[in-house]
């Protein structure tokens, strides 16, 4: 398969090379950054959708507020009647306990498909809030069942976005491609080969962002057997000059071509906004 590599975009829409019908604007990856943004507000997490980035959902409802006791996986549960959508967050790094879930990178067997391995810290931080997260969800959809899901993260909350809509993928069939996309900024690799092509063959639409230089998608690095899955939307300067690779996975043509001259800035801050921090 060959790489594609769409041209550098101002705000004008960008289209998938791979034939997908869905089409993003700058102004939408702007909207699902500061949804993710939101997961590091203390009053998102205490229940209180009031933030600064809270205002990009006027009507957002908070239906559920999550923090899991051993590795600290945060997060929300947010129903928008205005946009027909519910948005699952996940937050990235910002504790000891998560800190301890990113350095347990030993791939270990992905249950759910013969062959595939992922990132075993990444693995346990999921199975903790997966069931709670379940429950709401499908409980949503029964009343919505003409929403679109979308789950968003940041850093590690992007790998944890990925395994929980593949989860919901797997365990309910009236989760689909065509209600179901994913958007992640600062990702880090999730898994090996095998699960990276399993989970961009589904077909749901994992979005993923690397601001400039963001150290953190190349880590854990590929010569430890990992791969990035879903389609690459490459920010090349500080906000509008995005390329996009879709087609070959962890594409040399996007961010994988600056390697090794990351940076751990470029992880804090994806459109102008805060990400890492509530500001």
């Amino acid at each position: 398969m060959n790489a594609t590599s769409g041209p550098k975009v101002s705000n004008a829409p960008l289209t998938l090379a791979s034939g997908s019908q869905s089409a993003v604007s700058v102004e939408s990856l702007e909207f699902y950054t500061s949804l993710a943004a939101a997961t590091y507000c203390g009053d998102v997490q205490n229940n209180n959708w009031t933030c600064k980035q809270c205002k990009k959902v006027p009507d957002g409802k908070l239906v559920l507020s999550f923090d899991t006791p051993n590795y600290d996986t945060v997060g929300y549960i947010l129903q928008s009647d205005s946009k027909k959508a519910i948005y699952i967050a996940f937050r990235g790094t910002n504790s000891i306990e998560s800190t301890i879930a990113d350095i347990k990178f030993v791939l270990t067997p992905y249950p759910p498909v013969s062959g595939a391995k992922i990132h075993l810290g990444f693995l346990q931080s999921f199975q903790e809030s997966k069931d709670i997260i379940y429950s709401h969800v499908t409980q949503l959809m029964n009343a919505h069942p003409d929403y679109t899901f979308y789950v968003v993260g940041h850093s590690l909350g992007g790998a944890l976005a990925v395994l929980e809509a593949l989860d919901l993928y797997q365990r309910d069939v009236r989760f689909t491609p065509n209600n179901l996309q994913v958007y992640t900024f600062g990702e880090p690799r999730i898994g090996n080969p095998t699960f990276a092509y399993y989970a961009t063959g589904t077909g749901i639409q994992v979005k993923r962002v690397v601001h400039e230089r963001d150290i953190v998608p190349h880590l854990p690095p590929e010569l430890l057997g990992y791969l990035h899955e879903g389609s690459e939307y490459w920010i090349t300067d500080d906000r509008y000059d995005i390329a996009v690779c879709n087609g070959v996975l962890d594409s040399g043509s996007c961010s994988n071509s600056i390697v090794p001259f990351t940076s751990i800035l470029d992880h804090l801050r994806y459109f102008g906004i805060n990400t890492g921090s509530c500001l």
